[in-house]
């Protein structure tokens, strides 16, 4: 297995500061959600770079767990921290909602993997929830909600790949699908699912058609009353 070379200097121990040696200074940026200082080093060329999995066997991995665990995991949490950034995703991301739910669940998966983390890594799974909500909060009208509703469930990059396949799906779509929404019940996003707006569309949905229909809770049962105009 390679080692540590002698010019390794990720976790030298000479290092003083109150940051991280792992801690770049977009990492920190994106971890106070500055947007200006964000824009200026993205326009550099600067990123996140995503971390591998705490189970990884590469011999970058290998080594940095070899020469201190702690370390490592912390790095990983760091890297997290920035990826989690609401400030972060939505100066990358084309799909943010979609980007926030497949955080979501990788922060899911790794509370199960690295036990001892579990807390900031369930914590950063709920940021990645609640920024997904607001989003949707965002929405003035219908059309706004309905635009979010049904975007695939998928990557735009995928969802150019499929049409140039299949150019006619479109035309065969469900126009009251709602995909999105689909995934963010798979995954577990209730914060999402639960939304006004979210809540308020599928009302719409339900009742499409029957715009005279009320639906009426009475003593835990639900009962439809008919407007008088009806009779």
């Amino acid at each position: 297995m390679q080692t540590l070379g002698p010019h390794e200097t990720f976790y030298d121990r000479s290092y003083r500061s109150k940051f991280d040696r792992d801690v770049t200074p977009i990492m920190m940026a994106a971890m106070y959600n500055e947007v200006d200082i964000l824009r200026i080093l993205m326009d550099r060329g600067d990123d996140v770079v995503k971390p591998h999995h705490p189970l990884c066997g590469c011999t970058t991995c290998l080594n940095r767990k070899e020469y201190d665990p702690l370390m490592h995991s912390l790095s990983i949490i760091n890297a997290y921290r920035a990826l989690c950034s609401e400030a972060y995703i939505s100066l990358t991301s084309e799909d943010p909602i979609l980007t926030a739910f497949l955080l979501s669940k990788e922060l899911d998966g790794l509370c199960r993997t690295e036990k001892e983390f579990k807390t900031e890594y369930k914590e950063l799974k709920q940021k990645c929830k609640m920024y997904a909500s607001n989003l949707l909060d965002m929405c003035q009208n219908t059309e706004e909600v309905k635009t979010i509703l049904k975007q695939a469930a998928i990557s735009e990059t995928e969802v150019k790949e499929q049409a140039c396949h299949n150019p006619l799906e479109n035309d065969k779509e469900d126009q009251n699908a709602l995909p999105r929404l689909e995934m963010a019940i798979e995954y577990q996003q209730k914060q999402f699912v639960a939304h006004p707006h979210c809540q308020h569309h599928l009302s719409t949905l339900w009742y499409q058609g029957l715009p005279k229909i009320r639906l009426i809770t009475h003593g835990g049962e639900c009962v439809y009353k008919v407007c008088s105009s009806c009779t």
